[in-house]
This record gives C-alpha cells, sequence and structure tokens, in this order.
C-alpha cells in the first residue's frame, strides 16, 4: 500500500480493466496516426487517375482504396504502383508531352518491397528500426513525385482524340482583294484581318501549358489541346460577326 490506496487499487489492478481500456485508447490513436496520412496518400492516386483520360488508365481510379486492406496490400501496393506509371506515360503520350524519366516507378517499386522486407523482418532488433525507416523515406518521395505528376496533368477534362474536328486556320488575306465595305479601306487593315481570330484573354488559360486564349478557341493554340467551351460566349461571338457583316 501506499500514500493513496485508492491509485494502488484502480490502476495497478488488472481486474479493474483500467489498462485494457488504455491500451484500446491507444490502439485507435495509433491507428489515426497511421491510417490518416496512408488514406490522403491514396487520395491523391485516385485524383491522379482521374485526371489521366478513361482510354489511358490501366487501372481503374477506385481501385487504389483496395490498398486499405492489411496483408493484401503488400503485393496490391506494387500492382498499384506499376498501373500508375503506365496510365501517365500512356497520357503523356496521348497528349503528345515527351516521357521523361521513370514518372516515380523505382522509388514507388522500392516502397513496396521495403514493406514486405519490414513486415517480414520487422521484428529484429535495430534491423526491423531501419527498414522502417527507410521505407517511410522512400514512401514519402513517392507521395512527393506522384502529387507534382498529378499537378501537371492539371484540371482540364479532355476527350478523347476525334470527338472536335481539327481547328480551322484560315488563310491570310491577299493585299489585292480590292476595297472592303467600309468606304475604301483596304481588307487588309480591318480589325482582326490576318491575327486568325481574336486575340487571347488572359483571364482564359489553358489548364495543361497555361496559355492564354480567347473564347472563341476550341483548341489550345500552343499544346493543342481541346480547350472547355463557353456556349454563351460563342453564340455572342457568332452575333458580332453576323452584325459586321
Amino acid at each position: 500500500m501506499g500514500l493513496w490506496p485508492w491509485v494502488d487499487r484502480y490502476v495497478w489492478d488488472w481486474s479493474w480493466g483500467g489498462w485494457a481500456w488504455l491500451a484500446g485508447v491507444g490502439v485507435i490513436i495509433l491507428l489515426g496516426v497511421f491510417l490518416l496520412p496512408w488514406f490522403f496518400f491514396l487520395l491523391n492516386l485516385h485524383s491522379l487517375l482521374n485526371r489521366v483520360n478513361p482510354v489511358n488508365r490501366a487501372m481503374p481510379a477506385a481501385y487504389v482504396w483496395l490498398n486499405f486492406i492489411p496483408v493484401f496490400n503488400l503485393g496490391w501496393f506494387l500492382y498499384t504502383v506499376s498501373k500508375v506509371r503506365d496510365s501517365v506515360r500512356d497520357e503523356y503520350r496521348w497528349r503528345g508531352w515527351p516521357v521523361e524519366g521513370d514518372l516515380g516507378y523505382n522509388v514507388g517499386l522500392a516502397t513496396g518491397v521495403l514493406a514486405i522486407v519490414t513486415f517480414v523482418m520487422g521484428w529484429v532488433p535495430l534491423l526491423g528500426w531501419a527498414l522502417g525507416i527507410a521505407q517511410l523515406v522512400c514512401w514519402i518521395i513517392y507521395w512527393l513525385r506522384t502529387h507534382e505528376l498529378k499537378n501537371q496533368l492539371g484540371l482540364t477534362t479532355y476527350v478523347a482524340p476525334g470527338a472536335y474536328p481539327p481547328p480551322v486556320v484560315p488563310p491570310p488575306p491577299s493585299p489585292a482583294a480590292g476595297p472592303g465595305p467600309y468606304g475604301g479601306t483596304p481588307r487588309t487593315t480591318m480589325q482582326g484581318a490576318g491575327t486568325g481570330g481574336p486575340a487571347p484573354t488572359a483571364d482564359l488559360r489553358c489548364g495543361a501549358c497555361g496559355t492564354p486564349y480567347a473564347t472563341s478557341d476550341r483548341f489550345c493554340r500552343a499544346c493543342g489541346l481541346p480547350l472547355p467551351q463557353n456556349r454563351e460566349a460563342e453564340t455572342a461571338a457568332e452575333g458580332d460577326s453576323g452584325s459586321t457583316e
């Protein structure tokens, strides 16, 4: 018995169940510490695959959540890393972008292999800690790499090739085309002649390359990708051109 008998009776008495309750709270806290970052990591991969055109996805985006299954995720993570690499590579080629590097495949593969080795050899003193730290470092690097790839793909929803006809580039006007409809004004001096359309607007930028574009543009003038269409602005532009004629 000590100075506070009730402490000895309720804290150190295993029949009270206090330690079991404390252990349960500790397990919940540890699960939150480990599962919360894992959730945001898988959410990052899910968002990355959603920004890939469906025809280029080597794996449905929802399949990344299977990595929440214990033990099974040791092998499924390696499969996920491979399919993410294939999806991003095909998307880059589809957009006409150069594929540089391994797209995070090697560091992702190292993360998966270290996770398996840690699961098997984690009980060994010192070695288990070293493997766990190495796995954590590789995992963080892979997370940052896939986040960078997600940002490069942008927020634009792209349509399949061939959904829109290629942009028509108007031929330059001839200097000998004759006088225009405005009292002898040459056609070459009319507003918009020879520019191939209205000037780009700084507020509207391509989601892939960031090049400004006009409301009437259907394709980016720099990378050639389809642009989101504003039907009201397009109708207004057609009305203005009709009234000018």
